[in-house]
């Protein structure tokens, strides 16, 4: 028989804060259940760390597809405290995004399904109606407004036609990063000392003419890498299109695929022609919907690309599902070297689009304590969500410059 333990007070407040962050999460934790997870901890004591967490696993969860979850939120605040904040804020607006969905009643959708390999120019293929010609004006804005919302996977042939012309009106810029060096400015903050003396070296007059600087501001670098494995099959090809119009007006973008390889195809994408890159990209690129393993891709890109394309204050855009078949622990590490190495990683995920999604997967739970913006890339409205997100955090500086 197990003898009480009397519990400090940091030790139940801290079992308090462990119950708020599992129900930020969506569990069903309320304050009988914190006060049984005391109790049950002043039975069985602390120093066995397995007992500690089976007798917080038996009082917290109640649901058996609850306990991916928990034991990622266990890990993460009793060892590694310091990404609390930011797996807690993560999982507030995952809550709230399921919260504004039931509001409005948006019928639930489940999770696409891979289905199987489709040649280059057939991606997206559908046998349902297009929507005809002759539209009004008034219908013409109806019609760009509900393609807008209009999920990827449901797209017919004109549907996309009309999206990749949808694409390419649509500005996209990665903010403006502010750089060491200095140009001639007019703002009164920083004396520019020689254009100062050369402009009144040889003037005769008794007041002086100062001259002024500021630092230089440059478009700020852009990283994708995307997945191409078969789970992500039905979103590649508007994806592609969506790369391609970003490398048209984001000069510094450099592009990634992967699925069980990390290929590398900036110039590829760079193509004046659409029609050409994915000729180019679809020759090049050899694991089209196969396995993902993203850790092995990470770990090439830190190894061999970070360097050269994340010097200057990056940006990384990862669009991926999280389904991942490689090595956990590899995909940790690397995911954090990525993370610390960039100015902000935004992950773009299809699934978060869906009602039914649930950071439940063992890939979406070690990705998604080092992401900085967790977003949806479902229809075209997620893509206008995502340039407005890339301006602001492209334009907030760290430490006065990159």
């Amino acid at each position: 028989m197990f003898e009480p333990h009397h519990l400090t007070t940091s030790l139940a407040e801290s079992i308090t804060t462990f119950g708020r962050l599992l129900r930020s999460g969506g569990l069903n934790v309320g304050t009988a259940e914190i006060i049984n997870a005391i109790e049950a901890v002043e039975l069985v004591g602390i120093t066995q760390k397995e007992v500690f967490k089976w007798a917080l696993q038996g009082t917290l969860i109640t649901r058996h597809e609850n306990l991916p979850l928990f034991d990622w939120l266990f890990d993460i605040f009793w060892q590694d405290p310091g990404r609390t904040g930011k797996v807690a804020a993560l999982l507030k607006q995952l809550a709230a995004r399921q919260a504004h969905t039931d509001t409005h009643g948006e019928p639930t959708a489940q999770r696409p399904q891979p289905t199987g390999r489709s040649s280059a120019k057939g991606w997206g293929k559908s046998s349902d109606g297009d929507s005809g010609n002759g539209e009004s004006p008034a219908s013409a804005y109806s019609a760009d407004e509900s393609l807008k919302q209009k999920k990827f996977e449901q797209f017919t042939e004109d549907d996309m036609r009309r999206a990749v012309e949808f694409l390419k009106q649509a500005k996209f810029n990665s903010g403006l990063r502010t750089t060491r060096r200095y140009a001639p400015g007019h703002r009164q903050k920083r004396l520019d000392l020689q254009r100062t003396i050369r402009k009144n070296a040889l003037q005769n007059r008794d007041f002086i003419k100062l001259a002024w600087k500021q630092r230089k501001m440059k478009p700020r670098p852009v990283v994708i890498l995307s997945d191409i494995s078969g789970s992500m099959e039905r979103y590649s090809r508007i994806l592609l299109h969506f790369m391609h119009t970003l490398s048209r007006q984001i000069k510094t973008l450099e592009a990634f695929t992967f699925g069980t390889r990390l290929t590398r195809i900036t110039h590829q994408i760079r193509s004046g022609d659409i029609e050409v890159a994915m000729s180019r990209i679809t020759a090049d690129v050899k694991d089209w919907d196969g396995g993902t393993r993203i850790g092995v891709s990470l770990e090439t890109f830190n190894r061999f690309w970070a360097r050269r394309t994340l010097g200057n204050g990056a940006i990384v855009i990862l669009i991926s599902d999280g389904w991942d078949t490689g090595d956990n622990s590899l995909l940790q590490s690397e995911m954090k070297r990525l993370q610390r190495s960039c100015h902000r990683l935004i992950w773009l995920n299809p699934n978060l689009g869906y009602d039914t999604f649930e950071p439940l997967t063992r890939g979406v739970l070690t990705l998604l304590p080092f992401t900085d913006e967790f977003l949806p890339v479902h229809n075209l409205q997620s893509l206008l969500d995502l340039s407005r997100v890339l301006a602001k955090i492209g334009s907030q500086n760290v430490g006065g410059y990159a």
